[in-house]
């Protein structure tokens, strides 16, 4: 039991402290703490939906273990496609939960909103899927040698994974709104490039073998362009 519980506090705690740095990078603007928790229950919430969507395509087309993909050496174009597909779903269902239940309300009226609320959707969608891989791992039902160190790793890049493409898909929403492009097309496009960001992590995840840092330095490169595009809207909001 002891056991169980440290692995869950480590699958946990990630997200809230990325959650904590990135609405400090907001300090001077914050939003409302019940809006700030609508956005990361709401993620949390779209897990369930996700989950069920991503069994059913597994069981329409995808025969086969699924957890065959965690250790495979080398992916099939069926098998990507699986990848990709999984990704779409999980980027989309992010993006609707801020559209639905943040973007109507008055709290939601600057284009830096677009990608501080996509970031905590991302991370409150993050903590529920760690804590499904831990139990998973726990129950047995996926077999690791490490399981701590498995969800250590899981729950660092995991857990970042998920705020930097949803921050990838409220940059391009935020773009929009400063009417540096159409609407539609900017918040496709963003969707577009997390869906695509998502899929080469999961690969570099599944496919790195020895070297178990290449995801994470993949990671470290697109967070430094994250992070500039963050003070790029920032400035912009500043100077309407």
């Amino acid at each position: 039991m002891v056991e169980i519980f440290y692995l869950t506090v480590l699958s946990i705690v990630p997200g809230f402290v990325w959650l904590a740095l990135f609405l400090h990078e907001d300090w001077r603007h914050p939003e409302p703490r019940s809006f700030v928790t609508l956005a990361f229950f709401g993620g949390m919430v779209a897990t369930a939906f996700v989950f069920f969507i991503q069994n059913a395509l597994h069981s329409a087309f995808f025969h086969g273990d699924i957890t065959e993909l965690l250790f495979a050496q080398a992916l099939s174009w069926k098998q990507f496609n699986f990848l990709a597909t999984f990704a779409a779903v999980e980027e989309i269902a992010k993006f609707l939960v801020v559209w639905v239940l943040v973007r109507p309300w008055k709290a939601f009226d600057e284009p830096l909103d677009a990608m501080i609320y996509m970031i905590i959707a991302g991370l409150g969608f993050a903590v529920v899927e760690n804590i499904a891989y831990t139990s998973a791992l726990v129950k047995g039902t996926i077999v690791a040698a490490n399981p701590a160190q498995i969800i250590l790793l899981r729950a660092i890049g995991s857990t970042l994974l998920h705020a930097i493409t949803s921050a990838v898909i409220g940059y391009h929403w935020a773009l929009a709104m400063l009417r540096t492009s159409t609407r539609r097309f900017s918040i496709s496009t963003g969707i577009a490039f997390a869906v695509v960001l998502h899929v080469v992590f999961n690969y570099l995840i599944i496919t790195a073998g020895e070297r178990v840092m290449l995801p994470f330095l993949f990671l470290a490169v697109v967070l430094f362009f994250i992070l500039i595009d963050f003070q790029k809207v920032k400035h912009k909001e500043h100077l309407i």
